[in-house]
């Protein structure tokens, strides 16, 4: 894009040039008229050239291509514009820049071609890449889920399995106690009953 500019600019300037030293001499109006029809062609050309460049960073900037697709009809402007000026143009040096400006605009095509298609396939895979992240977070959340079930029951059971051990314990004591209540009974009555006899 930058040397579709700079060859456009040198273009312009060399017209504005030859046009500004037609002016001041004696110069037919039909060249002059041809020379302001190729200034007017070269700003076209630079205003759809500029136009395409706005439009491309702001697809970058915003990963939105519907900008850079809004105005891709210039470049076949652009090259019908070319084509216009290089049928009215003489010099060589301003053919050959004609040229250098035909080959930027077409590489320059090319190169956002294959940028929004390599974009595209970024953007392809991001999907996927998505897709699969989501696997992973579902995934993720079935073993959570397992795991509190299974802490969950594993919790009751603890809990289940301690009020049964506390309830056994319970019953024990109970037991220890009316034995220990039946033993202290027998003993207290087996060594005051020799002490009354």
């Amino acid at each position: 894009a930058t040397v579709f500019m700079k060859n456009a600019g040198d273009y312009l300037d060399s017209q504005r040039k030859s046009l500004s030293d037609e002016l001041s001499g004696r110069t037919d109006a039909k060249k002059v008229k041809e020379r302001a029809a190729k200034v007017e062609g070269i700003t076209e050309v630079l205003r759809k050239g500029a136009d395409l460049r706005i439009a491309n960073f702001r697809s970058m900037a915003l990963r939105d291509q519907q900008y850079i697709k809004a105005v891709q009809g210039n470049f076949g402007e652009i090259e019908k514009i070319l084509q216009d000026l290089r049928a009215t143009t003489r010099q060589e040096a301003n053919l050959k820049q004609l040229d250098e400006i035909k080959n930027a605009a077409a590489t320059f095509k090319k190169n956002l071609e294959a940028f929004y298609k390599a974009s595209d396939e970024v953007d392809a895979l991001a999907a996927k890449r998505g897709e699969a992240a989501n696997g992973v977070l579902a995934a993720a959340k079935d073993t959570s889920a397992a795991g509190v079930k299974d802490t969950v029951e594993g919790s009751q059971a603890a809990a289940t399995a301690l009020s049964a051990a506390s309830t056994v314990m319970i019953i024990g004591l109970v037991i220890a106690l009316v034995l220990g209540v039946i033993v202290a009974f027998f003993l207290t009555v087996g060594i005051t009953r020799p002490i009354m006899q």
